[in-house]
């Protein structure tokens, strides 16, 4: 993809209908970005992923909680996350605790900083 300026987050969010967007985005991902990229996924289950054979070395995904305490090894260490659905998993009408764990995994100390983002 040299010399194209590519942006996947519009091709993602532009070219799907609910059929395609039920599909692993990561694995999506995975095929336009770098293999040097890691790509890291959660999950509060593990039933739906695919089978591990079929996920590409840079992927790896694993089961979280996002509204239990985040593991100390995660915080601080991603430089995108995205996350998609998560209005139907707000509890009591607050997004407050899941945001502040999403931004906890941000790299950047401020979400809002334009050298980092995330994206819902």
């Amino acid at each position: 993809m040299a010399g194209k300026e590519y942006s996947v987050q519009e091709e993602y969010m532009l070219s799907r209908g609910f059929r395609e967007s039920a599909r692993c985005w990561l694995l999506e991902l995975a095929r336009h970005v770098p293999t040097s990229w890691t790509l890291d996924g959660f999950d509060v289950s593990s039933e739906q992923y695919p089978a591990m054979e079929y996920l590409p070395e840079n992927i790896s995904l694993q089961t979280l909680d996002a509204f239990d305490d985040l593991p100390a090894e995660l915080i601080g260490q991603f430089d995108v996350v995205h996350i998609r659905a998560f209005a139907v998993v707000v509890k009591q009408g607050d997004p407050g605790p899941l945001l502040m764990n999403m931004i906890a995994l941000l790299s950047m100390p401020d979400p809002l900083d334009p050298r980092g983002w995330m994206c819902m």
